[in-house]
């Protein structure tokens, strides 16, 4: 019976918060709709993300995918052993996305200095600083907005008679 549960908190979390994500990366791209986010890219050289393009923004979406799918799991787990209320779930869901997801993009940075493929001027310190004022900005907002609502969905979906006590 659990592993219906966690198939469909894993469906929910992907069809929910996939689009979502689609929407901020594109919001995010190099022709950037975002207009600080487009100078901090130039100012940076931080181009080499969407240059990319053809491998590295795939891969992204792929990881998010598989992230939203492994946190609707933890999640269905979360409910049906009464572990978190539902605010501490969607924080947790929130920091758990969004760290591995700024982990990766700040490593990918940190790898394309020791390749040297950045300028070299200072200015991929400053992306790499605005990468963690975003992370804590993206992370608040999507815990209360997007994340909240996954849980809430996964949560209405499970029946009660189900949850170990």
């Amino acid at each position: 019976m659990e592993e219906k549960y966690l198939r469909k908190g894993s469906l929910i979390a992907i069809v929910i918060g996939f689009p979502f994500g689609l929407i901020f990366t594109l919001f995010c791209s190099y022709e950037s709709l975002f207009p600080p986010l487009t100078q901090l890219v130039y100012i940076s050289d931080g181009g080499h993300f969407w240059r990319d393009w053809p491998i590295i923004i795939p891969l992204f979406l792929a990881l998010f995918g598989f992230l939203l799918w492994h946190a609707g799991r933890r999640s269905v787990k979360s409910i049906l052993y009464k572990k978190y209320g539902i605010v501490r779930r969607s924080i947790n869901t929130s920091i758990f996305i969004n760290t591995i997801l700024f982990s990766t993009m700040i490593l990918y940075c940190l790898i394309a200095i020791w390749l040297g493929s950045f300028n070299g001027d200072g200015g991929i310190y400053l992306g790499i600083f605005f990468l963690l004022v975003m992370y804590f900005g993206v992370t608040i907002f999507s815990a209360f907005s997007i994340c909240m609502l996954i849980n809430y969905i996964i949560e209405s979906k499970i029946d009660p008679t189900n949850i170990v006590s």
